[in-house]
């Protein structure tokens, strides 16, 4: 039977001393292709024991562990050394450099958020509102007020925008839809610092998903965003990374054919001007747009077109 050998450690915002909760941390055997994850307590730290680990461990096994809250990151390497009773590492999370294998979850996040916040609706759905909360110069998790919020504006702290992705990140609990939504800060802002954060709640008609058929023609006009397939090929001789491109399509629903060209445009005109504005891919651009037609098993009543994307030049670092 192995022997306990843990491995612990603490996850730090980006100023090195404020323990950061909730951070996904995954603990990787590299030697054997083996790995666990846990989450972090409210004091930052975690703990592992290898003897948990399937196939085990042994004697000189490589290590990596890695520390992961929406876009900020951070990585260590160890090695097993029987000889001592375990491991403990710090790590200190920074923005992300996203090479690491495609997370197509939040690929598609990141394109519905922008489409929420960038495309006019033309029936003008939900509502816009601000609220303010204070900073404490050590929190980092700062909850929202409602559960129903579909896309986060701006994030201001003392006068001053913050940059999503770098300075700040939101959890929608997309996955969760009753939870409230939760905006990370990489560094805690300062201690009484005004915080006033801009969002959009109720109502929303853009989804990375296909309408379902029993909507009433009052939820139209609907947008729907969906990956259609990824290609990849080898980037090197070392066969160590890969270049890969995410084809998708914008599905326009409409009960006007005016409406739908409108809002195609629209689609076609934001995708152009933002070709190089996101995070978690560093290119997109437009392919192929469909004809107006009428949609299946919507009583012959709906339009829709489809404007196609590609996502292009994606390293992955494996």
């Amino acid at each position: 039977m192995l022997n306990v050998y843990p491995v612990t450690g603490i996850v730090y915002a980006s100023n090195s001393s404020t323990p950061y909760p909730d951070v996904s941390v995954i603990l990787r055997n590299t030697s054997k292709k083996s790995s666990m994850t846990k989450t972090t307590e409210s004091d930052g730290s975690f703990a592992f024991d290898l003897k948990d680990f399937i196939g085990g461990y042994s004697n000189s096994d490589a290590l990596l562990v890695e520390a992961e809250v929406g876009s900020f990151y951070q990585s260590t390497t160890g090695t097993v050394n029987t000889g001592v009773a375990g491991l403990d590492f710090t790590l200190t999370l920074t923005t992300e450099s996203v090479i690491k294998v495609i997370n197509k979850h939040r690929v598609m996040e990141e394109l519905e958020i922008f489409f929420r916040k960038k495309l006019t609706d033309p029936k003008s759905r939900g509502t816009v509102e601000t609220t303010t909360q204070s900073g404490t110069g050590s929190k980092v998790k700062f909850t929202l007020p409602r559960a129903n919020i579909t896309c986060v504006y701006s994030v201001i702290v003392d006068g001053v925008v913050q940059t999503n992705h770098t300075d700040y990140y939101v959890d929608y609990k997309d996955r969760n839809p009753d939870d409230y939504p939760v905006v990370y800060f990489l560094t805690p802002p300062t201690n009484n610092a005004l915080i006033d954060f801009n969002y959009h709640y109720s109502t929303e008609w853009i989804y990375t998903d296909v309408p379902r058929t029993e909507l009433s023609l009052d939820s139209y006009p609907r947008v729907s965003i969906r990956l259609l397939g990824v290609r990849t090929a080898d980037a090197g001789l070392g066969a160590d990374s890969n270049i890969t491109d995410m084809l998708g399509t914008v599905d326009v629903y409409s009960i006007k054919e005016s409406e739908l060209e409108d809002l195609v445009e629209d689609i076609r005109t934001l995708i152009l001007q933002n070709k190089k504005d996101f995070h978690y891919f560093k290119f997109i651009t437009i392919e192929g747009l469909g004809p107006v037609i009428v949609s299946p098993n919507r009583e012959e009543r709906i339009l829709q077109q489809s404007q196609d994307f590609i996502i292009k030049f994606r390293l992955e670092v494996i």
